[in-house]
Order: structure tokens, then sequence, then C-alpha cells
């Protein structure tokens, strides 16, 4: 979604980036698969030291065994429904 189509009050994560301090963890949950490469690739640019704090949910595994080979720092989290697992 370009910048624009968003409003005013809802950051980059370019723009999110640098107000995270040194003990700030981020958590993302990642709607659109394309989108996990790019953000790993814009926090290795530009704020590599959050790396190890950083977050990356999806609900489903395969695409997160995809960001893997990406970045070994990053925090990878199924993050499903309870009522989605079989268990319960």
């Amino acid at each position: 979604m370009p910048k624009s189509a968003l409003p005013a009050s809802i950051p980059t994560l370019s723009e999110l980036l640098p107000l995270c301090g040194p003990d700030v963890h981020v958590s993302i949950d990642i709607c659109d698969p394309a989108a996990g490469p790019i953000t790993i690739r814009t926090v290795q640019a530009e704020h590599p030291a959050l790396l190890p704090r950083l977050w990356l949910c999806r609900p489903d595994v395969p695409s997160l065994v995809a960001l893997r080979p990406l970045d070994p720092q990053v925090k990878l989290v199924n993050s499903t429904r309870l009522e989605r697992m079989k268990e319960g």
C-alpha cells in the first residue's frame, strides 16, 4: 500500500525504526508474505542492531521457514489462532 493511502499518523518502517530504543522489541504482523523479505532487508540496511529484537509474525509456517535464510537473528512467530489448532 502506498504511504499516501495511509493516515498521516501511520509511519513507514523506515520512519518507525529510528524511534526504537536499544531495549525495544518490534513485533510486526506480516499480512502479505512478500513483505517479510522487504522488512528484513530494510532493517538490515537501516538498523541492523534491531535484528535480534525483530519479531515477524505469520499464521503459516512455510512462509516463516522461507524467511529463516534471510537472517538467523530475526524471531519468527507462528501467530495462529487457538481455534485453528487441532489440539485446541
